[in-house]
């Protein structure tokens, strides 16, 4: 019984568990009843892709001063990834 123990402890640190993050864009909530210049259709949220040279804090800031614009913020897309760390070998002694 402790060997299984020793081997489920084992196994529990033979991955790594991480969480990385992708800026996508910005998410921008237009007021109720208002036109989204983007698109001209009347859709309250709107996802805004940018370009890479683009400053993210001077476009979310050019959002928030618009006055049809209800709230803007990132959208990041959030990645799960495991990590293998170690190769288990289970060894028999004879037993």
């Amino acid at each position: 019984m402790l060997n299984l123990v020793k081997l489920m402890l084992l196994f529990l640190f033979a991955f790594n568990l991480t969480y990385s993050q992708e800026f996508n864009g910005l998410i921008v909530k237009y007021k109720s009843g208002s036109i989204s210049k983007q698109s001209g259709d009347f859709s309250s949220l709107k996802l805004v892709k940018l370009s890479k040279n683009e400053d993210i804090k001077a476009k979310i800031n050019y959002y928030k001063n618009l006055p049809n614009v209800e709230y803007v913020e990132p959208n990041y897309i959030i990645k799960k990834q495991i990590q293998h760390l170690m190769t288990l070998t289970i060894l028999n002694n004879g037993a």
